[in-house]
């Protein structure tokens, strides 16, 4: 249950991340980008002063205030002109914008894979220990674990440099900002999932059940169910049948005397013992008395 309760706070905490701040560019001086994963917005500085005096009425302006999407914000730092003059906004949002739809990829798949292990975990422990729901409960947190590394490092070693880069450049040269906390909240997260999957690896059940072990167990059902029938079928012909399982050889070290098998089904016939009430068969003819 403890580790049930411990995917549901790493979900929290990576969907709260998708919607705050991952990185901030520039400085006061001029302008600050805070950029999220799949926007950007112009937080503060004095051209965000200008946009809300002086060029209210400049639409590019008025949309960099709200937030644009890091598509829009690519393909516009990408034209020929803004590249001619530098080329680090365009590399920089180039980056933010692939690598982020990648993370949040990444991000929403690893929840539902979470989402399935604790659906297979749960059967697990409600039902048969069985070690393969176990193991695929396991295999399926591994993978939605090793999807977010992946998206980190790609954040850490790609897109941030790159947004780091910008921050000089509408710095003059100097980056005060850089990543923020919807990035750490992310490694956060990402620590509480490793410690769910240490916790998931180690609490095996003392009566979790192999497929050798099933596969005995129904063995020995079937063998019972058989024995079963069995005793049903023989005692059906009749209470002078001997039981199943009571021996064909019951009148060995009986009395003498004692027929070792039903004396109704031999009536009538040669040779047979005689009933109640009938005088014994004499000799042969020819024999002697």
């Amino acid at each position: 249950m403890s580790y049930l309760v411990l995917c549901g706070l790493v979900a929290l905490g990576q969907i709260t991340s998708l919607f705050v701040r991952w990185h901030m560019a520039g400085g006061n001086l001029l302008l600050t980008m805070d950029t999220t994963l799949w926007s950007s917005k112009m937080g503060g500085g004095g051209l965000a002063f200008l946009c809300h005096t002086l060029l209210s009425g400049w639409t590019q302006c008025q949309e960099l205030s709200k937030g644009m999407w890091l598509q829009d914000i690519q393909s516009q730092t990408c034209a020929k002109a803004v590249v001619m003059l530098s080329s680090g906004p365009c590399e920089a949002y180039k980056a933010a914008y692939i690598i982020g739809m990648i993370s949040v990829f990444a991000f929403v798949l690893n929840w539902l894979l979470m989402a399935s292990s604790g659906a297979i975990l749960w059967q697990y422990l409600s039902g048969k220990h069985k070690a393969e729901y176990r193991n695929w409960s396991f295999y399926l947190l591994c993978a939605g674990w090793f999807l977010v590394l992946v998206a980190l490092l790609l954040w850490s070693f790609v897109a941030l440099p790159a947004l780091d880069q910008l921050g000089s450049l509408v710095n003059w040269g100097h980056n005060p900002a850089g990543a923020s906390y919807g990035y750490f909240w992310m490694w956060f997260s990402f620590v509480f999932e490793t410690i769910a999957g240490a916790l998931h690896w180690w609490m095996p059940l003392n009566d979790e059940l192999t497929e050798e072990d099933r596969l005995e167990q129904k063995m020995e059902q079937e063998r019972q169910q058989y024995g079963a029938a069995a005793q049903a079928q023989y005692q059906g012909y009749g209470p002078g049948y001997p039981a199943y399982g009571a021996g064909y050889g019951a009148g060995y070290g009986a009395s003498p005397g004692a027929p070792p098998y039903p004396v109704s089904t031999m009536a009538g016939y040669p040779g047979a013992p005689p009933q109640w009430g009938q005088q014994p068969p004499g000799p042969a003819f020819g024999g002697q008395m």
